[in-house]
């Protein structure tokens, strides 16, 4: 793996650090859990990373030959991460950007590292779409707001597919709000 910066570590022993343009959490143990990437995307019982990666210009111009699923993997391959037991996420926001916040109820510890890049198309349900992909040709301006998720339990996949609802809900009232 590339030079890393530890911005955050829980009390399961997950780890994130920030290697140049992505963000990586690397697990204390392996761990359920659900994503929306095109790498790994859906639940998987066996996840030993996640990450977050910045998507420059010239990635974008990447992107023109190839699928986000091969710009992910390629990026895992940077990073140093076994892509099978791996999932990532795609911004045009700054890593160094990033905010972790940590949350306690009783024995229950949540943790959300996020990023934010509202400037170009941060989007919630109803607004035109600002991306999709036609006969292998890219078309859209890069910006999202995207959440990593981390507790200090195992949940069901019930519970995380409810989870990934109430922080896209959390998403749109904070677009709703600026």
């Amino acid at each position: 793996m590339q030079a890393k910066r530890l911005i955050f570590k829980n009390s399961t022993g997950d780890r994130a650090y920030i290697c140049e343009n992505s963000i990586v959490v690397e697990f204390g143990v392996c761990r359920n859990g659900i994503s929306t990437s095109d790498l790994n995307g859906g639940y998987k019982k066996d996840f030993k990373t996640a990450f977050n990666h910045y998507l420059s210009q010239e990635n974008i111009d990447f992107l023109e030959n190839h699928s986000i699923n091969d710009y992910l993997l390629r990026q895992s391959e940077i990073l140093g991460i076994d892509s099978d037991f791996t999932t990532g996420l795609l911004t045009s926001a700054q890593m160094e950007n990033a905010c972790v916040v940590t949350k306690h109820y009783k024995n229950l510890e949540v943790s959300a590292i996020t990023t934010a890049g509202v400037r170009v198309n941060a989007s919630r349900a109803g607004d035109s779409a600002s991306y999709y992909e036609e006969n292998g040709e890219f078309h859209f301006d890069v910006g999202t707001i995207n959440i990593i998720v981390l507790t200090n339990v195992s949940l069901e996949p019930g519970t995380l597919a409810n989870g990934l609802v109430t922080a896209t809900e959390a998403k749109t009232v904070a677009l709703n709000n600026l």
